[in-house]
């Protein structure tokens, strides 16, 4: 995670304590708290239930959606079939490609902004859509540094695939396109994983 949310997100507080904001102050804190506590539980893990992960969306997204006024919607859906306290996750593998719609691709500034994250299991695997109708990929690549950590989170959870495939002979990939191909707005990622499920016992050994 970027570590200008968190100096961000220390920034909005202190607007909240300034204005003297009790409700949204207070609100803010206990999402971030939540946030910080789960992402230090789980990050050293390398799978966790999708139950956790979303939480872990939800809480982050809800932090965003605070720090920029409600400028974006957004929705997190998880397919009816996948059992969420047992089917299993890469932490936080999703994170990147939402901050960077957010931040880069510069949903707070979008009328009807949105971000849609959806996760099914097909053919033994399970796969995730990112959408977002933020300026798009050629628009944000004209920001270098934007351009940059959108290359380095590519390069991350490309590499964390492929450790995947080779340690549970499957082909997942990572693909991202524009949401929008006529307009070259918005940004559409697919991450495809090993579909894996571990019961409470199984997750205990």
């Amino acid at each position: 995670m970027n570590p200008y949310f968190f100096f961000n997100a220390m920034s909005v507080i202190q607007s909240y304590i300034y204005e003297n904001d009790t409700r949204n102050s207070t609100k803010f804190l206990v999402n971030f708290s939540r946030l910080m506590r789960l992402i230090l539980e789980n990050s050293p893990k390398e799978f966790i239930p999708i139950q956790t992960e979303e939480e872990i969306l939800q809480k982050y997204l809800e932090t965003q959606k605070l720090r920029f006024e409600d400028r974006f919607e957004f929705e997190i859906n998880v397919s009816p079939e996948i059992v969420t306290e047992h089917a299993m996750i890469p932490p936080m593998i999703t994170q990147p490609f939402i901050e960077n719609a957010i931040e880069h691709g510069q949903l707070h500034t979008i009328e009807g902004g949105f971000i849609h994250v959806t996760m099914v299991k097909q053919d033994g695997m399970l796969q995730i859509t990112i959408e977002d109708n933020g300026i798009g990929r050629k628009s944000s690549e004209q920001n270098k540094k934007s351009s940059t950590h959108r290359s380095m989170a590519m390069q991350i959870t490309s590499d964390r695939i492929d450790n995947l495939n080779k340690k549970y002979k499957t082909d997942g990939k990572l693909v991202v396109e524009d949401f929008n191909k006529k307009l070259e707005t918005g940004t559409k990622v697919l991450i495809s994983l090993p579909y894996k499920e571990e019961t409470p016992l199984t997750a205990a050994l």
